[in-house]
């Protein structure tokens, strides 16, 4: 990928995601700063700044989402309940059964995927990276969700 690698800003963060207007500043940074240094520029190029702002929402729309499925225990402490089901899988009508699709820890041979398919932002960062990291890179490098970023 060629040209000049840049980081996300939040100010671009806060116009590209409205829908994320009451989380803090600093919570939003907190991410920012974690991919800016993480993508790789190089690797990248000039798309490194909209990699850095869809993995940031990623990473924000799943802290919501544990935020909003935390459970108040009877000593007032918080537990994150973290079993959610899938997508159905399949359905039966009769006695109402379900099966739901579980996230495994590989999808196309690629470890981080399924983490990245949660949300809307993960799949639009794999949309990007698919577009402009070469296939070898990703398949040479297919490390472990959180410890390396391309």
């Amino acid at each position: 990928m060629s040209g000049v690698a840049r980081n996300g800003t939040l100010e671009e963060f806060r116009g590209l995601f409205p829908e994320f207007s009451e989380v803090s500043d600093m919570s939003v940074q907190i991410y920012l700063d974690l991919y800016n240094n993480s993508l790789d520029g190089s690797t990248w190029g000039k798309a490194k700044s909209i990699g850095v702002l869809y993995a940031s929402a990623h990473e924000v729309a799943l802290s919501q989402k544990r935020q909003a499925n935390a459970q108040r225990t009877p000593d007032d402490a918080f537990t994150i309940v973290t079993d959610e089901p899938g997508p159905i899988k399949s359905a039966k009508t009769q006695d109402i059964e379900a099966d739901y699709q579980v996230a495994t820890s590989s999808e196309k041979g690629n470890e981080s995927t399924s983490v990245w398919s949660t949300t809307y932002y993960g799949r639009r960062y794999l949309d990007y990276r698919n577009a402009v990291v070469p296939k070898a890179v990703t398949s040479a490098r297919r490390g472990y969700y959180g410890t390396y970023y391309y």
